[in-house]
């Protein structure tokens, strides 16, 4: 049941989310540190703040928006971290794709996804390897391994769509054959 106090609490959360993404542009090291921690802290409900933050004109903002989605790892923000992995800062491509490999197997059909729809983008290739090298020490689908395969092949533009599409239709017929029996 929402009550008024509830109301009140989310006004309460939203001006704080607000206050601290603010606070990600300080040139104060210790001031950012505190706004993102307090922005992991507060968790899945600071997270369509900082999805927009991802979009800053900032550089810094938008690092530190990275940063704080791969602490709170809500599948939610899979999406907008894959598009970060075209940003035009290194360092921010860098943190969204670390931030992908800490979401783990939730991160992987929105980089499958970009990876199908194009265009084929040697920097997105490069972050794509990367994330799935990493995850590839836990269990992966053959159809995942695929990917990363693809990827490290001579002409990636050519083989990557396909090994991507496919992994993508094998993780969505999974998951309609879960649903369907529950």
């Amino acid at each position: 049941m929402f009550t008024h106090s509830n109301a009140m609490e989310a006004k309460a959360t939203s001006s704080l989310v607000a206050s601290c993404v603010r606070k990600l542009a300080s040139k104060n090291l210790h001031e950012r540190l505190t706004a993102r921690n307090k922005l992991e802290q507060i968790g899945e409900a600071a997270v369509p703040e900082l999805i927009k933050a991802l979009k800053d004109e900032n550089e810094i903002i938008r690092w530190e928006a990275a940063k704080a989605l791969g602490k709170i790892a809500d599948p939610s923000a899979a999406e907008a971290l894959v598009q970060t992995l075209t940003d035009e800062s290194f360092d921010v491509r860098w943190v969204a794709a670390d931030s992908l490999v800490a979401l783990g197997d939730a991160g992987v059909p929105a980089l499958l996804e970009a990876l199908v729809r194009g265009p084929a983008s040697v920097v997105l290739h490069r972050k794509a390897h990367h994330i799935l090298h990493s995850l590839s020490s836990e269990p992966m689908l053959k159809e995942v391994k695929d990917v990363l395969k693809a990827l490290e092949q001579r002409e990636p533009a050519v083989h990557v769509p396909v090994a991507a599409y496919k992994a993508l239709e094998f993780i969505r017929s999974r998951k309609k054959i879960l649903v369907s029996k529950n």
